[in-house]
């Protein structure tokens, strides 16, 4: 079954964090996480904390050999209480990165994504992570905004959709980057110096939820309900600039 698309295509691009690997990550107001599933999921429990399920899928066309691996899911939530930010480790614990779970080499990578998260009104504002390797080879730090909201009711297990990010090379200079200028070499080689990322969200519930259900056998006795991620808002270059967020 085709995927259908619910949200439009839009070219933005990415700036660095203060960190993108998750040991290094400190922010006062968030909360740091791990995915809600891994290889060690017995049960799925929802008497606390409900379940919000997706995939994403990254490429780099740009430069092939700089597949953007994913670190780090960031998820706002407001409340009478302000702010809450979680950050979600896609890697396991003393990992630096996760391996995708489906990958074609030099094409694109494919994760699936687990979020334990209590009943409330979210925002995804964005993925951080690296494509290469570790030093001493080059590397480059990306971050790709998303700004979709969703709602997480109590006790539920729902489905957000899929992300897909493509890097291309910039076309205009209105074109946020999807990563800092410095350090020179490691952002130029990767190509997230002087790249963008065209980003759209589908339903692919049928595939997705199919991909989940059979590498968690946990979740087949859960009714996952499709709830996919609102039209994304495009950040302005201001609210972007790496220089300044925090």
């Amino acid at each position: 079954m085709p995927c259908k698309p619910t949200v439009r295509s839009w070219s933005l691009n990415v700036v660095l964090s203060a960190a993108v690997v998750p040991a290094a990550i400190s922010c006062a107001q968030s909360a740091q996480r791990f995915m809600a599933l891994n290889d060690q999921t017995s049960t799925v429990d929802l008497t606390e904390e409900s379940l919000a399920l997706m995939t994403v899928r990254t490429s780099n066309p740009y430069r092939p050999t700089y597949q953007p691996g994913i670190v780090s899911v960031h998820i706002d939530r407001e409340s009478t209480k302000g702010r809450q930010s979680y950050i979600f480790s896609v890697p396991s614990r003393w990992q630096l990165r996760h391996r995708p779970d489906y990958e074609v080499k030099n094409q694109y990578m494919e994760y699936l994504i687990s979020l334990s998260l209590p009943p409330g009104k979210y925002v995804l504002t964005k993925i951080s992570g690296y494509g290469g390797r570790m030093a001493p080879v080059h590397y480059g730090i990306f971050r790709i905004p998303v700004f979709s909201s969703f709602d997480i009711e109590p006790h539920s297990a729902v489905y957000l959709g899929c992300i897909d990010a493509a890097h291309r090379k910039r076309q205009e200079d209105t074109e946020l980057r999807s990563g800092p200028a410095v350090p020179f070499a490691d952002q130029a080689i990767s190509g997230f110096a002087g790249g963008t990322f065209d980003v759209k969200i589908t339903d692919c519930y049928e595939r997705d939820v199919a991909r989940f259900k059979r590498k968690y056998p946990a979740l087949n006795t859960h009714v996952i309900r499709r709830a996919v991620l609102t039209p994304a808002e495009q950040p302005s270059t201001e609210e972007w600039n790496w220089e300044v967020m925090k």
